[in-house]
C-alpha cells in the first residue's frame, strides 16, 4: 500500500488526500455541504493529476465511515467501494470520531470527540490519549449533551473536547468545567484518515465488503416515521 487515496464527505467539510510511500503529498478541503455530491469525484481526479499519480498506481483507499450526514456517508462509501472494486485494491474504513480524537494528539487524558447529530444530539466517543496513542473507552453513541456529560463524569482525569463549531459547547463546558476545547482540530481530515489507515493496515481486513457505514442513529426520515 505504497500509494494511498483517502477522502471523507460525512460532514459539511469534504476532504481528499494523497499519500505516496506513506508520506502526505496533497490534501484539499472544501466547506460546501450542498456541493459535495458533485465535488468529490472531480476533486479525486484533480488531486491525482496534481500529484502525478496515475489511477493505476493507487494501491489502497481509506475512507471515512461516519457518523455524520446520511447523504455524505452514503456518497463516500459508494464512491470508495466502486473505486476499490474496479481497481481490485484494499479499502480501509475509519470512524470520523476516531479521526477527530487522533487529531488532538499528543495528549495525556480523556478525549470527548463529537459531531453534530442535529435534533439536539451529538454523535460522541470517549477516548483516552497516552502521548501519541489512542484507545476507545466504550462504544460510540448518540445522545443529548447533558446525558453525554453524565457518562463522561465517570472517567477521572483531564479532558479535551474536539468537534468543529460545537453547537453545545456551553452545555458540555458546564458539565466538564476543566475541559479544554480543541476547536482548531474539529474538521475530519482525509490526511488523518490516511495516517490511521497506514497504522491499522494489519488490523483491518481491507475487504471492501467489510466496510460498513457507522450511522449510530436512524435517518431523520426514519425518526419521523417512528413518531407518526
Amino acid at each position: 500500500m505504497a500509494h494511498l487515496l483517502a477522502f471523507d464527505t460525512s460532514t459539511d467539510v469534504g476532504s481528499v488526500a494523497i499519500f505516496k510511500n506513506g508520506v502526505l503529498h496533497a490534501e484539499e478541503l472544501i466547506r460546501s455541504p450542498m456541493n459535495l455530491l458533485i465535488w468529490l469525484s472531480p476533486t479525486i481526479q484533480k488531486i491525482l493529476k496534481e500529484t502525478n499519480l496515475p489511477v493505476e498506481q493507487v494501491h489502497a483507499l481509506a475512507v471515512g465511515i461516519g457518523p455524520g450526514s446520511f447523504t455524505g456517508v452514503r456518497l463516500q462509501l459508494a464512491t470508495a467501494r466502486a473505486f476499490a472494486q474496479a481497481r481490485g485494491i484494499p479499502l480501509y474504513g475509519i470512524s470520523g470520531l476516531e479521526t477527530l480524537a487522533f487529531q488532538v494528539l499528543p495528549w495525556n487524558g480523556m478525549i470527548l470527540s463529537c459531531i453534530d447529530a442535529r435534533r439536539g444530539e451529538l454523535f460522541y466517543g470517549f477516548f483516552e490519549g497516552r502521548g501519541s496513542s489512542l484507545s476507545l473507552k466504550e462504544e460510540l453513541g448518540c445522545l443529548s449533551p447533558d446525558k453525554i456529560v453524565i457518562k463522561a463524569q465517570r472517567y477521572k482525569g483531564s479532558w479535551i473536547v474536539v468537534g468543529e463549531n460545537n453547537p453545545f459547547r456551553d452545555a458540555l463546558a458546564a458539565g466538564l468545567p476543566e475541559a479544554l476545547f480543541a476547536d482548531s482540530s474539529g474538521i475530519i481530515k482525509a490526511s488523518t484518515i490516511g495516517i490511521l489507515a497506514y497504522q491499522k493496515k494489519n488490523i483491518l481486513s481491507g475487504d471492501l465488503f467489510a466496510v460498513d457505514p457507522l450511522y449510530l442513529r436512524g435517518s431523520n426520515a426514519e425518526i419521523e416515521r417512528k413518531r407518526s
